[in-house]
């Protein structure tokens, strides 16, 4: 699950990562994300999996968890993309379970699942440099070499998840992508 904020008005936005992640995925396997009716997320089959984008705000990522609750008490296992500020751009980080690092979505994910025993793929974005405020540089576009940087850890975050997909463990996902 790549999280993000819906609209074109997000695209492209540091706090969209999980959002680029998931789309480089779905266009790898060559599968078409859909949104179907009355469910707030896009999701695209792979094989037994799924990708998922939420559709709901970051802050209420969480939203789309009763739509899998069943795939997931089934022990089907999560991951889910995300940006963090305290990673240096262009840095990813793999984990299992955890806190929420004072990230909002993640946090309204592990409150309505109940638990935060899943992967986490974080894609750094650093901390504004200039005194930008936190939300304004977060849903703020990344230029030139930063652009480029954070495109090429999409770009690696993707293989990460292809690695999930394909069954290989958190420790082996950490140790060639950490």
């Amino acid at each position: 699950m790549g999280l993000g904020n819906p609209g074109s008005k997000y695209e492209g936005t540091r706090h969209n990562v999980g959002f680029s992640v998931i789309s480089k995925t779905a266009a790898f396997l060559r599968l078409r994300l859909r949104k179907r009716c009355f469910c707030p997320y896009r999701a695209a089959k792979a094989g037994e999996s799924l990708l998922v984008e939420p559709l709901t705000y970051m802050n209420l990522s969480g939203d789309v968890i009763p739509y899998f609750r069943e795939r997931l008490d089934k022990g089907e296992p999560l991951a889910v993309i995300l940006d963090n500020m305290d990673l240096p751009p262009g840095r990813i980080r793999i984990r299992f379970g955890g806190g929420n690092c004072g990230q909002k979505g993640l946090r309204d994910i592990i409150d309505k699942l109940g638990r935060s025993d899943f992967l986490r793929i974080y894609i750094g974005t650093g901390h504004p440099e200039d005194g930008t405020p936190v939300p304004e540089y977060v849903l703020g576009r990344p230029r030139g070499d930063e652009a480029a940087v954070l495109d090429e850890a999409c770009e690696r975050a993707s293989r990460a998840v292809l690695g999930f997909l394909e069954g290989r463990t958190p420790e082996e996902l950490a140790r060639e992508f950490n």
